[in-house]
């Protein structure tokens, strides 16, 4: 045995032939192996955790009763061993397990190469090695805000980054420079651009290189500009008008602006044939006309013609570089300033390390890897291989290269139809055509290439069968019609294509019938005699439809289909809905939380849909504040308005939106910014009364994302005050990305996105969304390329471009086409893993606008745009009917223990009137009491007093901490106005002070004193202790220790006061 490759479809038992391949490997006595020289690799520590369960659990059982394990007699035949040594065996394995439970290494992938880095650092890289970060976010944030504080001082930068701006708003991308940049910088985590990195040791983009391509697309453009001058100029000269040419074609010549716009004419041709240039009717006139000229114009015709056709490509090939080069010049500052953070903080990230791993490691180096990872590894296993990245491959093939020199085997398990991870670096590529190729030095006679697990232990035969049919009818049909657009626009001498690329697209172009021709599965007699039912569901709606109507027929399908499997026995978690998109969940939730308040059954639970940032309700809140703050004022009000009739919310009671916000006298849109608190002293009750005012209170839909939402706005107010700027960064960066977490009730109904069900299975699955789009509109995919033959761009390293068809007019045309075939490959698999969850039943929903020809897409240039292209290529009278294969019948549920509802339900979603704080302290009557109180509570807020500005969060955090009343609020910002602007100490409550207040200075020797208020400008230091009571010699005392302390640790001239705000007076410490 060398390497096997093992594929497993849908339902095989590949968990289960995972298991007993390990043991396999254990018990062969030709391997000589035990349990410590097996690395099991898993892409979840939860399937990691499943593994090591499973493979104890069946050592124990064939160490105790092996009669009793179903594959008992293949374990004999295959291993040659009798019962008794098999148990001998295996009770010997799994104390060795349990007592050396560190050596059982069933790890993550990159839990391994973390591992493996850590191992390996000081000797291959000669640096400690760093912790492990993965909060990338943080980092790229660090990074934009370095490049941008750079551009203050840096000219070489500055012009950069205008030039990145200026790229942003030729795009239509607005002016939003950091969260540009951010975007941009996770570039430096794509695997591609990694992997061509590392392969040309990755050429620092200068402004040399920029130059030099913008000066030849120039010369080039003057040039094309030229032949259409003297074009113009000839025939004018001649006294030939363009109406005297056929159709005019010369026309079209002088007044296009690119050159591939002309070759896209068929017509261009004909100016360097001249017996094409006149219709035949006029042919002998217009010759005798143009008889002065016709020698100049053949010769120039034939100029012009040659060269656009030489040029064309290098012309677009330069101009796509050039749209993103900007982009690409401040990756370079970006990556630098990740680097200088990376270093700060001792992290690293994955992505860094298995790059460093890759440069290093070679065949050669396995062996000391090995011994540094304290283990002498003999087999690898690798569960899900097709989810693997190409750097990960590149770096584990070394090791397994030299297992299987020294006769070990390996195993790689998984299955291609179900790679649906390549956004985040998943290659199935590797499986499908390198793994094979790689495999066949070490092929043994006799042995199979790739291996198969037949039989779906999952599905009745009607699932089973329909899912068959679908794609193995469908797939073949497909690469027939990929084959021949790859071939139409990319073909194997295009424009210089690389052989090796156009190998690679022929393969990706006929995938579909490669992976797909052998994806029809038996099943097993166990199964034989469930039952099952398909259901494919098609409306196709008038052109007027509203999207409102389009949802309502959608959800309705779904309600009635969620009502009948009720009514035939099945419960809640027997039941998985599925869509594409987090959004699709997000409405599904929003129609599921209504229903079930008349009927539990519709009870849901869902990781996917409950985002704080998918909820309508929500984002009408924040687009609110933005309103009332002045951010953007007509832009949120269109999105106001907007959620406001989705959701139809009072509608009828106002007619202007601004009645719906909490309004202020002399306050007006547009008066504040994003900077202002002025008509928001306190966000909680501000959103309270935008739920009150809009009737939002009224969706009960809405109530579990706003009770969070409000939830979380309290926290903030607690920590921060009504900061409305640091709020909405907040909300940005942390809040709307919460989850809401529900009781995981056993009898709720399973909501997940296809990529989340991965894995899973349920009794009956629900597709509302069964139609979705390949490519996102307006997501802008970058990608990486490299031309080692160009004069100019050979020096560029790896490049990125974006995936736009201008591509297929340059030499990065095969770029285009193999991210396209790609495309469709992953919408495929993606169909495939939804369609092979069910076990019993299968209902699809797929809507779209009625078309007079259904061959006429909306995109003509693609064959296959969404998954409807696929629907109709299977089934071409979709329209006419819809699609049933199977029979209903009643489901017999498992016997449930009857666990009574004891659900509180709410009628309402509250919203006081007028706020209510938990009032904490008494209140004052004018007592000495009273005088002590505001002192004791005067202390505590002075405490998150800094400077002026800090005065109203300074309050409305105290309100929000029940120390003072709302009723107060006026007072006290009142209050501390007179504190802070008392002309002794005005100056001290300027911005320009570093203050800390309320901070510890610990002595040699134990001790610590805490002054109230310490703060420095860069002159001197001054510490202010503030004294409610009447003035006394112990609080100079006191104030000149304090003095004495900080003169000896700081360089700087101290001075020291005691304040008496409350008299007010001021008291230097002498």
């Amino acid at each position: 045995m060398s390497l096997r490759i093992l594929k497993a479809s849908a339902g095989s038992g590949k968990t289960y032939s995972l298991t007993e391949t390990y043991i396999r490997f254990c018990l062969y006595p030709n391997f000589n192996l035990d349990f410590r020289n097996i690395l099991a690799i898993t892409f979840t520590n939860k399937a990691s955790d499943e593994m090591k369960a499973r493979i104890i659990a069946l050592l124990s059982t064939l160490s105790k009763d092996p009669l009793s394990y179903s594959g008992i007699e293949a374990l004999q035949q295959d291993l040659n061993l009798s019962i008794d040594q098999i148990q001998d065996r295996c009770s010997r394995i799994l104390y060795q397990v349990l007592k050396e439970f560190d050596q059982f290494t069933i790890t993550t992938i990159d839990s391994f190469f973390t591992r493996l880095y850590g191992s390996m650092s000081l000797d291959l890289f000669g640096d400690v090695p760093g912790e492990i970060s993965l909060e990338v976010d943080k980092a790229l944030d660090y990074a934009a805000d370095q490049v941008l504080a750079e551009c203050q001082v840096d000219e070489e930068l500055q012009k950069i980054v205008l030039d990145k701006l200026s790229e942003n708003i030729r795009r239509g991308e607005g002016v939003g420079l950091k969260h540009s940049l951010t975007k941009l910088g996770n570039e430096l985590f794509n695997d591609e651009f990694l992997r061509l990195r590392q392969k040309s040791n990755y050429v620092e983009p200068v402004q040399d290189f920029h130059t030099g391509l913008t000066s030849k697309v120039e010369l080039l453009e003057l040039e094309f500009e030229s032949y259409q001058r003297k074009l113009e100029e000839l025939l004018e000269r001649g006294g030939m008008d363009h109406s005297d040419f056929t159709r005019g074609f010369t026309r079209s010549l002088v007044n296009k602006n690119a050159m591939s716009d002309l070759l896209k004419l068929k017509s261009f041709a004909k100016i360097a044939n001249p017996d094409e240039w006149f219709t035949k009717a006029k042919q002998d006139a217009m010759m005798i006309k143009a008889a002065d000229i016709a020698d100049e114009l053949t010769v120039l015709g034939q100029e012009f013609y040659n060269f656009v056709v030489e040029n064309n490509t290098v012309y677009n090939t330069y101009n796509v570089v050039l749209k993103n080069y900007g982009a690409y010049r401040v990756l370079r500052f970006l990556y630098q300033s990740m680097q200088n953070y990376l270093r700060e903080h001792r992290l690293n990230f994955l992505s860094e390390i298995n790059f460093r791993i890759n440069q290093h490691l070679t065949v050669e180096d396995s062996m000391v890897i090995y011994e540094k990872i304290g283990q002498r590894i003999r087999s690898i296993m690798i569960d899900e291989f097709q989810d693997t990245s190409q750097i990960q491959w590149d770096n584990l093939s070394p090791l397994i290269q030299n297992n299987l020199a020294e006769g070990f085997p390996n195993l790689v398990v998984g299955d291609v139809k179900q790679a649906i991870y390549r956004f985040r670096n998943g290659n199935w590529e590797i499986m499908e055509i390198q793994v094979p190729a790689f495999k066949k030095k070490w092929m043994q006679p006799g042995e199979n290439m790739v291996d198969h697990l037949p039989y779906n232990w999952r599905s009745s035969p009607e699932i089973v069968e329909f899912n068959n049919s679908f794609f193995s009818d469908l797939a073949p049909r497909m690469t027939e019609i990929l084959v021949a657009y790859k071939d139409e626009n990319v073909g194997e001498q295009s424009r210089g294509t690389p052989s090796e690329m156009y190998e690679e697209l022929d393969a990706i172009a006929k995938a579909p019938k490669t992976v797909y021709g052998s994806a029809a599965q038996k099943v097993p007699e166990l199964n034989a005699s469930s039952t099952g039912y398909v259901e494919v569901n098609y409306w196709a709606y008038p052109k007027d439809t509203e999207p409102l109507e389009q949802e309502s027929q959608r959800m309705e399908w779904l309600k009635n289909n969620l009502m009948e499997l009720f009514d035939s026995g099945f419960t809640g978690d027997q039941i998985g809905i599925l869509a594409q998109r987090k959004k699709e969940l997000a409405i599904l939730s929003h129609y599921m939380t209504i229903w079930s308040e008349d009927d539990p059954r519709f009870r849901y639970t869902s990781d996917d849909s409950l985002i704080l940032d998918l909820s309508d309700g929500v984002q009408l809140l924040i687009a609110a504040l933005k309103i009332k703050t002045g951010i953007d004022v007509d832009i949120n009000q269109m999105v106001f308005y907007n959620y406001q009739k989705k959701m139809n919310l009072n509608s009828n009671l106002h007619e202007d939106w601004l009645a719906y916000l909490p309004h202020q006298p002399g306050w007006e849109v547009g008066n504040t910014n994003s900077d202002s608190q002025e008509g928001v002293d306190r966000l909680t009750h501000f959103f309270e009364t935008v739920i009150g005012e809009t009737g939002l209170s009224g969706i009960s839909g809405q109530w579990p994302y706003l009770m969070s939402f409000l939830e979380e706005v309290k926290k903030f107010e607690m920590k921060n005050g009504a900061n409305i700027p640091l709020f909405i960064d907040d909300w940005n960066d942390r809040i709307r990305r919460i989850q809401i977490k529900l009781s995981d009730d056993k009898d709720k109904i399973r909501m997940y996105t296809i990529h989340k069900s991965k894995g899973l299975e349920f009794d009956a699955v629900l597709m509302p969304f069964g139609e979705w789009d390949f490519e996102t509109s307006g997501h802008e995919t970058v990608l990486w390329v490299q031309d080692y033959q160009d004069e100019i761009l050979k020096y560029g390293g790896p490049l990125p471009v974006n995936y736009t068809y201008d591509l297929l007019d340059s030499a990065f045309d095969y770029a285009f086409m193999g991210e396209y075939l790609r495309n469709v490959m992953d919408n495929l698999n993606l169909l495939y893993v939804a369609m092979t969850r069910p076990r019993h039943r299968l209902y699809i929903r797929l809507q779209e606008q009625e078309k007079k020809d259904r061959n006429q897409t909306d995109n003509e240039k693609k064959p296959f745009s969404s998954t409807l292209d696929l629907f109709h290529l299977k089934f071409p009278d979709l329209g006419l009917s819809n699609i049933r294969s199977g029979e209903k019948r009643p489901y017999h549920a498992p016997a449930r223990t009857d666990d009574s509802d004891k659900r509180v339900r709410m009628k309402t979603y509250p919203v006081r009137e007028s706020q209510l704080p938990l009032q904490l302290r008494p209140t004052f009557d004018g007592s000495q009491d009273e005088f002590i109180g505001r002192g004791l509570f005067l202390h505590g807020i002075l405490e998150n007093v800094k400077s002026f500005r800090d005065i109203q969060p300074a309050v409305s955090k105290a309100i929000l901490a029940g120390d003072v009343r709302e009723a107060e609020r006026d007072e006290w910002i009142h209050t501390l106005r007179k504190i802070t602007e008392y002309e002794p100490v005005r100056d001290f409550y300027l911005e320009h002070w570093n203050v800390h207040n309320e901070q510890s200075i610990m002595v040699v020797g134990g001790g610590e004193y805490r002054p109230d208020r310490v703060q420095e400008n860069g002159k001197e230091y001054v510490i202010i202790d503030y004294k409610t009571g009447n003035p006394s010699p112990a609080h100079l005392d006191q104030i000149k220790r304090y003095q004495s302390i900080l003169t000896k640790m700081v360089t700087l001239p101290v001075r020291s006061f005691v304040y008496y705000p409350l008299i007010p007076q001021l008291v230097e410490a002498n």
